[in-house]
């Protein structure tokens, strides 16, 4: 996963977290008031949105678990937090059975009520995304992808087969004089991401897009949807199989690291 030239191993996140106060951002798409019993908490009713403005729909699918959010952009480009739902799962036997789709695609389309336009995502788990920042040659358009490709797969080797590759151009630096692209690249398996976009295709709604918790968190420190924070936050989640720190500066994720615990 991705990490910092200064911050190379899991001692020295543990020590940051030990010796530094930490303010712990939200995980995944939980970003309002849920009460201990996972319902929707009082107090928070959906807003009315004009037709004319896209409502984006955030969905987080977790081993017991269905949570929803729900914003849109307003006018000035900010982002405007409508509402949220979360749902149990514990009443459902396997993920893979029709009564799982049925379920979802009744909760989603109740979630949305009378908004005609919806920009869907889905959160997949990060357990198995590798997350890099990297330097590059600024090379032609049309040759960025093959020289990311080849970056990465120099650090943690992969077949295209069986992975996928995205990436987010940051922007243009100067290293020793010569001009290059700031990257932030990420890797997943190319099963899971096919698996979560037929899950939707199933329910008849066709992805725009699958993102992981900690970019999720990221744009809520972007849009300031929590106070903002100067210098440097760390996030830890305790997860039922792997656990992970994100450490973000000035609002963008600079490192993410897995741990098995």
């Amino acid at each position: 996963m991705s990490r910092l030239e200064e911050t190379t191993s899991t001692e020295k996140l543990l020590d940051f977290i030990r010796n530094k106060k930490v303010d712990v951002a939200p995980s995944s798409l939980d970003v309002s008031d849920i009460d201990s019993q996972g319902k929707e908490a009082p107090g928070t009713p959906f807003k009315t949105v004009s037709e004319k403005r896209p409502v984006n729909i955030g969905i987080d699918i977790s081993h017991d678990c269905l949570t929803l959010v729900k914003t849109t952009k307003l006018a000035d480009k900010s982002l405007d937090f409508l509402g949220h739902k979360s749902i149990s799962l514990t009443h459902i036997d396997s993920k893979k059975s029709p009564e799982f789709i049925d379920f979802i695609k009744s909760e989603l389309y109740n979630f949305f009520g009378t908004d005609k336009e919806v920009n869907v995502w889905a959160n997949m788990s990060a357990a198995r995304v590798n997350v890099r920042h990297l330097k590059i040659p600024k090379v032609p358009k049309n040759q960025i992808e093959k020289t990311i490709s080849w970056a990465v797969k120099k650090e943690t080797p992969f077949d295209d087969k069986d992975t996928s590759l995205d990436f987010e151009i940051l922007g243009e630096i100067t290293e020793d004089d010569v001009q290059k692209l700031s990257v932030i690249a990420f890797t997943a398996p190319t099963d899971e991401v096919k698996e979560t976009k037929k899950l939707f295709s199933e329910i008849g709604l066709p992805l725009n897009g699958i993102s992981i918790a900690p970019f999720a968190v990221q744009n809520i420190l972007k849009t300031i949807q929590i106070p903002a924070h100067e210098g440097t936050v760390a996030s830890l989640f305790i997860g039922n199989d792997f656990s992970r720190i994100d450490i973000y500066a000035d609002g963008k994720l600079v490192m993410t690291r897995g741990i098995r615990a």
